[in-house]
């Protein structure tokens, strides 16, 4: 640990009187140490200008907290935009492209991605229950509120089918997302996946449709849902033609999901489910850069909002710069909704590596130009605004030896690495500041800046509430009705420095590799996707006590996932998950192995002689009873106390004495101890069986 040292210790009245006892020491003619002596308004004096220096040398600048936090590899975090769900009801099929804005008020949200959406959305949904059907119609899903759809039933099987109806057949080669609400709200809850690639999937399932050869696969472009286990967005390309079918007595242009890998923990609930979503974020884009590879035919296609209503740009890419093309061809290609920008092929430089498009709003277009830069040191560029993404802020400043010609600059931390070749800059997006070098530190510009990306956010204040976003683009459309149906969320405004650190300490007092037994408890109960209800590592000697092989470097741990009925085993897709998951913080040459839990149950014998007048004695006593036991359904190997059991019997108000008290257990590796006392192995956890009670009244 680093001394925490301070260097403003004395005050101003022990400065003074340290130096005026050190007079007699070093001049002792001097006896007049009154105010009105000049000598003694002199140490006043540099007793001042000491204690000042001492604060002053004590203080820590902002510039240096930050660097201590780049040390530990922190940085505070920037802005984060809000985010929603936004359906969509439309009179015809319809394009939304990436950036198209939507309204809350005067608060703009855009979306995410290309979405098409559909006139007609799901009409019906069809799912199976022993053999039975159950329907949810157009009415039910568009009633706003929580459906409780179970698409594979309640005890899912490989080959169960879900079924999905609509009225027109889909589209074909386009990408259509659905949007699912899963239901969640468990007494144990699911880990969120945050790295979908290393995730082993519980189920997963194929999407169909039916053509005149029958049910054929369709392309299922993603899952963020892992087969229904979570919300999240499904997307399909369908490039067959569709042909209607009867399910239960129901035509319609079905497309049916069918469960091909099951290792679910619990039956997927679906809540709500509609392929006209769209995920927005809150932000505002005023100019946007694409970066684009050299075309042939010197034709770029462009499918974002502002690509086709904004103003245009396109810059040829070569090692000296990017040099603004003079003369561009914009035309809006409606059947496929692009804007297609066409430049002279013989501008091509031969030294020419690609293309820089930037698209503008026609006001943005016009004070895009920050500021103009001098040449000097430590220039500063107010934006005046500090409501701008950290992220897609960007700018190129003109080459002021050649014309048309402009060079690209790189967004840093800090100067402490940069070099006086290095064109960086600091964007201060709390202060709305632009920042430059020191010519030592980062080079200084000169001639003209400009900001080629800028998007506006407003952080924690897009957190808008449900049915506020309301409206698509800047009029209202009647043919299109737009709601968000929940509250939008995630919105952040950027980290102050004091909640980095806080958030540094916690994240070093988390540890980082799985060292002490609790390290591997806590790391498995974090397995993403998972639900796991307890856990606990075995020592090597309970192992070898129940005849087991223990190896010095094996960890084993009895894990208990979260399933509605007790399992003998542990499903294989638990298994890779958490083992994967250790693999990230395991000691090296340690082996890890999964025990399933070992579940004891009890049954309880008992004689109880009640007290009159206590008709529910027998409801008070089986719910003391249950309570009891359920106080050890977390507990890995626990010793069941006799003696407590019979306390708590005894104590009830209702009961006059016990008569006589047992316990019967049934399982493996159990022991008894004199007191009689139940005694679990180490991965057995004690469940109650049974209670047969005899009861008497007191005379």
């Amino acid at each position: 640990m680093l001394p925490n040292i301070s260097l403003d210790t004395d005050r101003y009245k022990e400065i003074l009187d340290g130096a005026r006892n050190m007079i007699v020491s070093q001049y002792p003619e001097w006896t007049d140490f009154n105010y009105h002596d000049p000598g003694i308004t002199m140490l006043e004096m540099f007793s001042w200008i000491k204690e000042s220096q001492q604060y002053y040398i004590d203080q820590i600048g902002e510039e240096n907290r930050k660097k201590f936090l780049k040390l530990l590899g922190v940085q505070p975090r920037a802005k984060v935009p809000a985010r929603a769900e936004v359906q969509l009801i439309a009179g015809d099929d319809f394009d939304v492209l990436k950036g198209t804005k939507f309204y809350a008020g005067e608060t703009c949200f855009e979306a995410d991605e290309r979405i098409y959406i559909l006139k007609n959305d799901i009409s019906r949904c069809v799912s199976f229950e022993e053999e039975e059907a159950r329907i949810v119609n157009r009415w039910q899903l568009n009633l706003g509120g929580k459906l409780k759809i179970l698409p594979f039933g309640r005890e899912p099987q490989v080959n169960n089918c879900f079924y999905l109806g609509f009225d027109e057949a889909l589209p074909k080669n386009i990408a259509l997302r659905a949007q699912v609400d899963v239901f969640d709200d468990y007494k144990v809850k699911r880990t969120p996946i945050v790295d979908f690639q290393a995730f082993y999937p519980l189920a997963k399932m194929v999407v169909e449709v039916n053509t005149k050869k029958g049910w054929q696969p369709v392309t299922l472009i993603s899952d963020e849902s892992n087969g229904f286990l979570c919300s999240g967005s499904i997307n399909i390309f369908i490039d067959l033609d569709m042909e209607p079918s009867m399910i239960e007595e129901l035509e319609a242009y079905y497309l049916r999901l069918r469960l091909t890998r099951n290792d679910y923990d619990v039956p997927p609930v679906i809540q709500s489910i509609s392929f006209n979503s769209i995920a927005v974020r809150q932000r505002d884009t005023q100019s946007e850069v694409m970066d684009l590879p050299l075309a042939g035919d010197g034709k770029y296609r462009a499918a974002t909002e502002l690509s086709i209503s904004g103003m245009s740009q396109i810059y040829l890419k070569a090692s000296s710069g990017y040099h603004l093309v003079p003369k561009v061809i914009k035309n809006i290609d409606y059947e496929n909704n692009c804007a297609v920008f066409e430049i002279d092929v013989n501008l091509f430089y031969d030294e020419a590596e690609g293309v820089r498009l930037v698209n503008s709003t026609s006001s943005f277009a016009n004070s895009s130009v920050a500021g103009y830069g001098t040449g000097l040191p430590l220039q500063e560029i107010d934006i005046h605004n500090k409501n701008i993404e950290y992220e897609s802020f960007e700018i190129m400043t003109e080459d002021t030896e050649v014309a048309d010609c402009y060079l690209s600059w790189v967004k840093v931390s800090d100067f402490s690495t940069s070099t006086p070749e290095d064109r960086h800059y600091v964007f201060d997006s709390a202060a709305g500041i632009l920042k430059f070098g020191d010519c030592k530190k980062g080079m200084a510009p000169e001639g003209t800046i400009l900001i080629i990306g800028y998007v506006r956010t407003l952080g924690i204040g897009g957190n808008v509430k449900q049915n506020t976003i309301n409206r698509i683009g800047q009029e209202d459309i009647p043919e299109i009705k737009v709601i968000n149906k929940a509250n939008a969320v995630g919105g952040e405004d950027e980290e102050t420095l004091d909640d980095c650190f806080k958030r540094a300490r916690r994240m070093l007092k988390k540890p980082r590799s799985a060292v002490t037994y609790a390290d591997y408890e806590n790391y498995v109960l974090q397995t993403p996707g998972l639900m796991i209800e307890s856990c606990k590592v075995i020592p090597a000697n309970l192992i070898r006590k129940q005849g087991h092989v223990a190896a010095d470097m094996k960890i084993s741990i009895v894990v208990k996932p979260f399933y509605p009925e007790r399992a003998e085993t542990i499903s294989d897709a638990y298994v890779r998950n958490i083992k994967s998951y250790l693999d990230n913080f395991r000691l090296l040459g340690t082996s890890i192995e999964l025990i399933a839990p070992e579940y004891v149950g009890v049954t309880v014998y008992a004689d109880i002689t009640v007290k009159p007048h206590y008709q529910n004695a027998q409801t008070l006593i089986e719910e003391a009873v249950k309570y009891f036991f359920f106080g050890y359904k977390d507990q890995f190997g626990a010793e069941v106390i006799y003696s407590e059991l019979y306390g708590i019997i005894d104590r009830l108000d209702c009961v006059s004495y016990v008569a006589d008290l047992s316990m019967e257990a049934k399982g493996n590796g159990i022991s008894r101890t004199k007191e009689g006392n139940i005694v679990l192995p180490a991965n057995g956890v004690v469940l109650l069986s049974d209670t047969q009670f005899m009861f008497s009244v007191e005379h």
